[in-house]
């Protein structure tokens, strides 16, 4: 598990200590765990953080 630099709800789960490059991005809303997106490689891992921020906000509106 590590903390998003710049982005203080986001979390990135980080199988067998990195060696696995798919890289869930994952926040914590009460006493739930939430994954919003996964990134499938180091291309596309910008990418799946605006992702993530994008339906972190959509489930926040939902509460």
């Amino acid at each position: 598990m590590k903390s998003l630099k710049g982005e203080a709800d986001l979390f990135e789960l980080r199988p067998k200590r990195g060696a696995v490059a798919v890289r869930p991005i994952y926040a914590r809303i009460g006493d739930a765990f939430v994954i919003l997106a996964v990134a499938s490689d180091k291309k596309h891992f910008d990418r799946a953080i605006k992702d993530a921020r994008s339906r972190l906000i959509e489930v926040l509106r939902q509460k």
